[in-house]
């Protein structure tokens, strides 16, 4: 549908997410491997996941959508790390956090630093992948915080405004009382 509407920005998040499918799908295959026919069709579906993500790379940046761009790269990046191409998956990585960074996407930025350190553990490089790992986790509270603190303003603000209601409705409760206390005394 968004090839026929011509949606770059819906067909990049369609190709982003049907490379997940065939990643996920590589992922379920690749944990069977028990013989040759099994190994291909694992990395046949890890190269398909690969060309759709970079498909949707390509239309993130034709666009300019510097979220999407963030988010393809780093889906580039994971399948050239499970393919063992740790210098593009670094590449890869290392753009996605400075895109992410450069526009403070917390999410993103989560999401590369763990890939970065998983790039610096294959390469044995223990103090970068401890740094990029200890981020990551810093990023991940981060995101935490931010969800535990929006759930706490919602709770008072909910609290407040009940409290706001039953005073408002003792207030009515109040008035009506005396308007009909008025009409009684209207009738005498």
């Amino acid at each position: 549908i968004n090839e026929i509407l011509k949606n770059n920005s819906g067909m990049a998040t369609d190709y982003n997410n049907i490379g997940s499918v065939y990643k996920i799908i590589a992922d379920e295959v690749a944990l069977l491997v028990n013989d040759q026919l099994m190994i291909d069709s694992a990395k046949a579906l890890y190269g398909l996941a690969l060309n759709y993500s970079n498909k949707s790379l390509d239309l993130e940046t034709l666009i300019g959508n510097n979220e999407g761009i963030a988010i393809s790269l780093i889906s580039v990046g994971r399948l050239y790390l499970i393919n063992n191409d740790i210098t593009n998956a670094k590449i890869y990585a290392k753009k996605s956090f400075a895109i992410a960074k450069d526009l403070g996407y917390v999410s993103k930025i989560r999401n590369a630093a763990l890939l970065l350190s998983e790039v610096y553990e294959m390469e044995n490089n223990q103090i970068e992948a401890l740094k990029m790992y200890k981020f990551y986790i810093t990023m991940r509270d981060s995101i935490n915080n931010l969800s535990l603190q929006s759930a706490i303003a919602n709770n008072e603000a909910k609290y407040e405004y009940e409290k706001q209601k039953v005073i408002d409705d003792a207030e009515h409760d109040k008035l009506l009382t005396i308007k009909q206390k008025e009409k009684e005394k209207k009738k005498i």
